[in-house]
């Protein structure tokens, strides 16, 4: 019935091996789904560079994404705006040469994110509007209802007092 699945966790939690069993088994679970769904899409994985510990070493090149950018000399910073476009140029040509490269269907998955992506800043940008409205109407209600208490005091007020 409705909530099982929550009871079950709740008594779950109060038997320790039992617990860990259980999660034990759901994860070997999912993994065996997730492996099979990756071999029906023909995904082969990645192997994922190694994590270091520590601060690289002098023999070891720092990533071409953690290398600053130098300025030519008597160039002074650029305003965040200018840093914004010019890194926002960088970014779209980088997307055009990697979009080169990709074949149809990750081009179609790309595509897709992206629709995705305007969706939601639209989204948020109407949700801000919308808290902005909403804000602006309640200010106008208690600035209206401050008016009207300023303007008829009750008869036991004799005024402002300092």
């Amino acid at each position: 019935g409705k909530g099982a699945f929550r009871r079950f966790k709740d008594v779950l939690m109060s038997y320790g091996p039992e617990r860990e069993r259980w999660f034990t088994f759901r994860s070997e679970r999912l993994r065996t789904f997730m492996e099979a769904w990756l071999t029906a899409h023909a995904i082969k994985a990645v192997p994922r560079p190694t994590w270091a510990e520590g601060p690289p070493s002098a023999e070891e090149p720092m990533p071409e994404s953690l290398v600053p950018v130098s300025t030519p000399e008597g160039e002074g910073p650029k305003s965040q705006s200018g840093r914004r476009t010019r890194s926002a140029e960088a970014l779209r040509q980088q997307l055009k040469d990697l979009s080169e490269a990709l074949g149809a269907r990750e081009l179609e998955t790309l595509t897709s994110f992206a629709e995705f992506l305007k969706a939601r800043r639209a989204a948020k940008g109407f949700a801000h509007h919308h808290e902005h409205l909403i804000a602006e109407r309640e200010s106008a209600a208690q600035s209206s209802r401050t008016g009207r208490l300023a303007e008829a005091p009750s008869a036991g007020d004799k005024g402002p007092t300092t």
